[in-house]
């Protein structure tokens, strides 16, 4: 029947609206991979990275199999594949990565070596769609870039911190924390890191770091 035995799953499959800044990719279900890290889009896009470098192995030793190959390795390659498929939402490659290591627990390796080529020219195109994605994602996630933080908006977290007035402080960090910096980012990672231990007090001394 060769490699169309996974249409029948291509209602599950499709192109999904995500809300990672309007990135698709075709055969990846990103709603259930971000549902399966709690909704972080942070998270979820670190896990992606990594599925797209890790699978690029597998499937690459995987191009190589032939009927000399052992059936135990790829079994462990394509059961790696499938976890990490599943985990990212990419249901087509984790079902077709599925099927494809019980037909090689079960030795049938006329079925393996059959229906491999088409699978490896699957998951070569879907990485690809995940390798533009992400720079597609990248390059519009990228923050402004300013020489150095708002001396003003330094001033009134100072101000805010000797108030204690964590609403303001909160405020002001967002808004340092939007930008990129050419001098300065040590200042603002500090500063953003005193605030998340409560530390208003040290912050509201004369003294931070160059």
């Amino acid at each position: 029947m060769g490699y169309s035995e996974s249409n029948d799953r291509t209602d599950r499959t499709k192109s999904y609206d995500t809300p990672l800044k309007g990135v698709v990719i075709s055969g990846l279900d990103i709603t259930e991979g971000l549902e399966l890290l709690g909704g972080d889009e942070d998270a979820y896009i670190k896990v992606l990275r990594s599925y797209a470098t890790s699978s690029r192995a597998l499937v690459s030793g995987m191009e190589m199999i032939s009927a000399q190959s052992s059936l135990s390795d790829y079994a462990m390659a394509v059961h790696s594949l499938k976890g990490a498929s599943f985990s990212v939402g990419a249901l087509r490659a984790g079902i077709d990565a599925e099927r494809l290591e019980r037909w090689a627990k079960a030795g049938n390796s006329d079925k393996v070596l059959t229906e491999n080529p088409s699978f490896v020219a699957y998951m070569q195109t879907l990485l690809a769609a995940i390798d533009i994605a992400l720079k597609d994602y990248d390059s519009r996630s990228r923050k402004p870039v300013a020489a150095a933080p708002d001396p003003a908006l330094l001033k009134e977290l100072r101000e805010a911190c000797k108030a204690y007035d964590a609403g303001i402080v909160d405020s002001v960090m967002e808004k340092l924390g939007s930008f990129e910096y050419e001098s300065g980012s040590e200042l603002v990672a500090w500063l953003s890191g005193q605030v998340e231990e409560m530390n208003y007090k040290t912050i509201a001394t004369d003294i931070w770091p160059a």
